[in-house]
C-alpha cells in the first residue's frame, strides 16, 4: 500500500479567521498591550519584565505571537522581529502551544524541497513570504539558526509532554525536524558575511540537529549513512516509513480496543 507524507507546509485556508489574535484570555487589553510594547517598543524593559513574571499573561502573549503568523494585520508588527518572536516561541511555549510553533515555523520555511530558481513559484501563504524570502533570496544565516534552535526547544519539550503517549508522533516531528534543518543547511551562504560568523551560525545549526538526533538512535543512523540532498532523500523515506508506521500502531490500537471491548460485553 503506498504512503504519501502530508505536504510539510499546508498553507492555511484564505478565508480561515484568527480571532483569538485579537481577543486571548481573560484580560484581552493587557495580553495586546503588552504584545505591542514588546515588538513596536523596541523590546520594552518593562513588558518584558511584565512578561516573565506573570504566567498567565506569558501564556496569552505566546498565543498573541504564535496567531500573529497567520493574521495579515499582527504579521506586519512581528515581521521585522520574525527571529525574535521564534526565540520567544521556543522558550515560553506551553504544553499547548508545542504543535501550534511547530507548525508556524513550518509553514514560515515553505515546501520542501527549496526551489533551485529563485523565480519558481511556490505555493506559501502570502504572509509567510518573509520568512520564505529571508532564507532563500537573502541567505539569512541568522534567521536559519534561529529557527533550528527554535525547533530544538521544541522538539524537547514535546519529548518531555509526549514520550509516553504518543512516542510515533514525537519520531515524525524529529525526523521532520532534521529534514528542514539539512534542507536550509543546503541555501546559498550569504556573500557578505565574513567566514568565522559563518561558521559560527553553521555550528550553531549543527548542533541543533545533533542535539535532536541524540534522542532518537534510528534518527542518529540515518543521519550518518549520508549528507547534503542524500540525507534529505532518506530522511524523506523515513518520515514516510514513519508515517506508515503511525499509521499501523493506530489501526492495530483500534482493533485491540474493539476485540477487548466486545470480549468484556460478553464476559458481562
Amino acid at each position: 500500500m503506498s504512503c504519501s507524507v502530508p505536504p510539510c507546509l499546508p498553507p492555511p485556508l484564505e478565508n480561515t479567521k484568527f480571532s483569538s489574535c485579537l481577543s486571548l484570555g481573560p484580560n484581552p487589553q493587557k495580553t495586546n498591550e503588552i504584545f505591542n510594547k514588546i515588538f513596536i517598543e523596541n523590546y520594552s524593559k518593562v513588558a518584558l519584565e511584565e512578561f516573565q513574571s506573570d504566567p498567565e499573561l506569558r501564556v496569552n502573549v505566546i498565543k498573541n505571537i504564535i496567531a500573529s503568523f497567520n493574521c495579515q494585520f499582527h504579521h506586519e508588527i512581528i515581521k521585522e522581529d520574525l527571529g525574535f518572536a521564534l526565540r520567544m516561541i521556543g522558550e515560553y511555549s506551553s504544553s499547548t502551544d508545542i504543535e501550534d510553533g511547530l507548525s508556524v515555523i513550518k509553514r514560515s520555511i515553505g515546501e520542501l524541497p527549496f526551489p533551485n530558481n529563485h523565480n519558481q513559484n511556490v505555493q506559501t501563504y502570502h504572509w509567510f513570504e518573509e520568512g520564505r524570502r529571508r532564507l532563500i533570496i537573502e541567505g539569512d544565516l541568522k534567521f536559519q539558526s534561529q529557527i533550528a534552535i527554535t525547533l530544538t526547544k521544541l522538539i524537547d519539550k514535546l519529548n518531555v509532554f509526549l514520550s509516553k503517549s504518543s512516542p510515533a508522533r514525537i519520531r515524525q516531528e524529529r525526523t521532520e525536524a532534521v529534514r528542514l534543518i539539512v534542507s536550509m543547511q543546503l541555501l546559498p551562504k550569504p556573500v557578505n558575511l565574513g567566514s568565522s560568523t559563518i561558521v559560527f551560525y553553521s555550528g550553531e545549526i549543527r548542533r541543533c540537529m545533533s542535539s535532536i538526533c541524540h534522542q532518537d538512535k534510528e534518527l542518529k543512523q540515518v543521519c550518518e549513512k549520508a549528507n547534503g540532498e542524500n540525507l534529505v532523500n532518506l530522511l524523506s523515506k523515513k518520515l514516510q516509513d514513519d508515517h506508515q508506521r503511525d499509521l499501523s500502531d493506530q489501526a492495530l490500537y483500534q482493533l485491540e480496543a474493539i476485540f477487548f471491548g466486545s470480549k468484556n460485553v460478553s464476559e458481562t
